[in-house]
């Protein structure tokens, strides 16, 4: 079984150097009859300042990014998702994190794949989204969940810090893409592709 930890960075910056914690997305669990052949990899820590959590995604041919407005369903474009619950010992609710490679970001507060609520985000900076662009071969992206996000969704938890256990799954998708796919960090035991299952997360440790 997969064991992952987050350790503590000092922020974005560092999130795809070897301070942060780096993974490959591995599992296919619908399989890929579409022969989809990138590769994905996720890079996560935490700072003063929240969760951080980076994607760089290696692709052949330019990704569909057709979405532009936030909370659009970038899950059509080439995406990358990142699902949680901020205390791994309760079943809470879930924030959800998508995003294409505009930098496009789906965030909302979900209970369930057809009980989902955007959540306020006026100030669009504490986010730190980075977006690289495809250079030809990848691209990257990155954000930023502050905790005073976390804390707005999950009033009763206690604030994450050093060995706080989160629970949590890791996502890309190209649902409209040429090739459509669907691969994740841990896997879901569902017949059809469905990423808002809670009960198929994984503790993740602050280190």
């Amino acid at each position: 079984m997969k064991k992952d930890n987050m350790p503590y960075i000092s922020g974005g910056k560092e999130i795809f150097t070897d301070s942060a914690y780096s993974f490959e997305l591995t599992e296919y669990p619908w399989g890929n009859p579409n022969g989809y052949d990138g590769k994905v990899y996720v890079h996560i820590g935490y700072s003063d300042r929240g969760i951080h959590v980076g994607f760089t995604v290696y692709e052949s041919k330019a990704p569909r990014a057709k979405q532009t407005q936030n909370n659009s369903a970038v899950c059509t474009d080439s995406c990358v998702e990142f699902f949680f619950r901020p205390d791994s010992k309760k079943e809470l609710p879930y924030i959800n994190i998508e995003m294409n490679s505009l930098g496009t970001m789906l965030l909302k507060h979900s209970f369930g794949r057809h009980e989902t609520y955007p959540i306020d985000r006026n100030d669009e900076s504490i986010f730190e989204k980075y977006a690289s662009g495809w250079d030809g071969e990848k691209w990257r992206v990155s954000y930023c969940i502050p905790y005073s996000v976390i804390t707005s969704c999950f009033p009763d938890i206690k604030p994450l810090a050093s060995g706080s256990v989160i629970s949590c799954n890791f996502y890309k998708c190209g649902d409209h893409t040429e090739k459509p796919h669907y691969i994740t960090r841990y896997p879901i035991m569902t017949e059809k592709p469905d990423y808002h299952r809670p009960e198929y997360f994984r503790e993740v440790t602050l280190l």
